[in-house]
């Protein structure tokens, strides 16, 4: 899952092969103006899908969500690598709790992004049948 995302992604900026703009993927997406590209990944886990997005997209700010209970391994390799993150002097890769069986509503916690994402990834994130009406609707709400 990750591990592939991490590579196809390295692959693709290494060929250059990423040529278009994240906001051009989300053309009915409301308009930022002036902001960077935001993207989020569903599920990080230890982090390495959404820093490879980060990685690929150097001007992104990339959200990474999963459990609460994951945080504090999530914010330590973040940390680990924020050197590698940095862009302009700011780390543009954050951390934070988003449990999908709270989406119950189509709505979202009020610390992730309230205009949508430009890109959403997920990679190897739905592990019991039972979460997957739970993860439709987070996928419909952000």
């Amino acid at each position: 899952g990750a591990w592939r995302l991490a590579k196809w992604l390295e692959k693709a900026a290494e060929q250059d092969a990423l040529k278009f703009e994240l906001p051009s993927l989300a053309s009915d997406a409301p308009t930022k103006v002036n902001a960077p590209p935001l993207a989020i990944e569903l599920g990080s886990g230890t982090g390495l899908g959404g820093m490879a997005i980060r990685a690929a997209f150097p001007e992104a700010d990339v959200h990474l969500t999963d459990l609460p209970e994951v945080m504090e391994a999530l914010n330590a390799n973040v940390h680990r690598n924020h050197h590698l993150l940095r862009s302009h002097g700011h780390v543009r890769l954050k951390a934070m709790p988003l449990d999908w069986t709270t989406t119950l509503t189509g709505t979202l916690p009020l610390h992730i992004a309230p205009h949508g994402y430009d890109l959403v990834v997920a990679a190897d994130c739905v592990w019991l049948i039972e979460l997957i009406p739970a993860f439709v609707r987070t996928l419909r709400a952000v």
